[in-house]
Parts: C-alpha cells; sequence; structure tokens
C-alpha cells in the first residue's frame, strides 16, 4: 500500500485511549453519532476508497523489496497519539500550554513533511508503471495532510475537550 492504512483508524484509537484512561463510559445510543464521528477520519469517502483499493502497488518477484515504512510510521504514531493525548488529559481547553501545542504540531508537520504515512517504494512503482498519476497521488495525500494537520490535530482535542461534559461525563 502506497499509503500506511492505520491512517485511517488512528484517531480512533486514539480517542478509544482517551475513554479508557479517563473511565468515560458513554451509554449506548447517547450522542453515539456525533461520538462516531470524532474517531472516524474526515476523509472523504472517495479519498478513502483509493487509499484502500487504488493506492496499492504489487512488485514483481525480481524486485528486491524491505517495507520500512511501517517502522517510522509507528515510532512517529507513538509520539503523535502522545500528543494528542497531553492535550486531551487537560480536560479543559484554557489549561492546555503553547508548548503542548507546538509539540502537537511540530510531530503533525514533521509527519506531514516527510510523508511518514507513505511507503515511498510503493508510490514510485505506482507512478512509474502509469498505476496512478503523481497529480493523483498529490490529491490524496493532500486530503491526508487537511485531515492530520487541521481536522484531527489542535482543533480535534479541543472540540474533544468542549464536548467531554456534555458527552462523556454522564452520571447514571
Amino acid at each position: 500500500m502506497v499509503f500506511n492504512k492505520d491512517i485511517l483508524t488512528f484517531h480512533k484509537m486514539v480517542l478509544k485511549k482517551f475513554k479508557q484512561e479517563h473511565g468515560i463510559n458513554v451509554p449506548e445510543g447517547y450522542q453515539q453519532r456525533e461520538i462516531d464521528a470524532l474517531g472516524g477520519n474526515s476523509l472523504p469517502a472517495t479519498i478513502e476508497a483509493e487509499i484502500q483499493k487504488n493506492m496499492v502497488a504489487y512488485l514483481g518477484e525480481d524486485e528486491l523489496y524491505v517495507n520500512a515504512n511501517p517502522v517510522m510510521f509507528d515510532i512517529c504514531c507513538k509520539a503523535l497519539k502522545h500528543a494528542l493525548l497531553v492535550v486531551l488529559r487537560h480536560m479543559n481547553t484554557d489549561d492546555v500550554t503553547e508548548e503542548d501545542r507546538q509539540r502537537l504540531n511540530g510531530i503533525i508537520d514533521y509527519m506531514n513533511y516527510n510523508e511518514i504515512y507513505v511507503d515511498e517504494v510503493a508510490k514510485v512503482s505506482l507512478i512509474a508503471n502509469h498505476k496512478i498519476t503523481q497529480q493523483r497521488f498529490d490529491d490524496v495525500k493532500q486530503e491526508v495532510v487537511q485531515m492530520l494537520k487541521i481536522d484531527r490535530g489542535e482543533d480535534w482535542c479541543l472540540r474533544i475537550l468542549h464536548l467531554v461534559p456534555r458527552l462523556f461525563i454522564h452520571e447514571p
């Protein structure tokens, strides 16, 4: 795969970890659509389908290939998950420090600039074999950049923190 498919479910896992850490148990059906939307990726369905179905390279048996992408991707995702959880643990948007914001945004910028979620060998192979165009790749990448930086970055954390009292802290 050109794009690491775990990018599609990453934020769902972060939200799950946040809820577990704070013992947040959302009653069945209680604002479920809003909660699901926060945990899902923000990619258009067409882009998600591109990542899952069309951005897949099949290398020949004679080509030496070691998929090293998961190593860097996992390291960066651990750092990003930690940075997101640091912001979320404040439980109050006013308590989020500038240092926390800069660290979170720095990790996201690093991942986007270096295309950490892209298997470069698969990308080059697909483009070279005319399975996809550079423009098509760039369009999908731009959506992933938007998701990480805008839709599921610092603002995502702040939206969750604004919803915590209303959605998650529920007295029986």
